[in-house]
């Protein structure tokens, strides 16, 4: 019916005065024209839109920070296939000046070591290299070897 419209509408456009009979400034429904409850059903959809508006934004955010971290984790999982790849790979070395050469899979073979993680692949652009290109370590080559 269409009392029951003009609560419905009411309701919509004002929680308050769904719930006490009346709208905004105390109108009633019997008082209230058809152009106030469209302007009523309007500023509620107004509102409404602004929402999910603002939801919308929240929620590329985030996927704009997931996208960030599937990259991340993909150049992680790359690096590691290649590492993987790369267990034969001869490593040569500058161990307190004296030349050593040994594969990267015994350099990492003692999990969660300090060696493991330098030769991991993660920081091979961090590692401080000789004129010849040799990784330098500044440790006593006896207790290396």
């Amino acid at each position: 019916s269409a009392l029951s419209l003009s609560f419905l509408v009411l309701a919509m456009a004002d929680g308050d005065g769904a719930r006490n009979g009346s709208g905004a400034g105390g109108m009633t429904l019997s008082d209230a024209s058809y152009e106030q409850l469209a302007t009523m059903v309007s500023t509620r959809l107004s509102k409404d839109r602004e929402q999910a508006e603002q939801r919308l934004r929240e929620v590329e955010a985030i996927d704009k920070v997931l996208e960030e971290r599937r990259t991340a984790l993909e150049d992680t999982e790359r690096r590691i296939l290649a590492m993987a790849n790369n267990l034969d790979e001869v490593v040569e070395l500058n161990v307190g000046g004296q030349n050593m050469s040994t594969t990267r899979a015994v350099l990492t073979s003692a999990e969660g070591s300090l060696l493991a993680g330098m030769f991991s692949g993660n920081f091979e652009d961090g590692h401080k290299r000789d004129k010849e290109g040799r990784i330098f370590l500044d440790v006593d080559p006896p207790l290396f070897g």
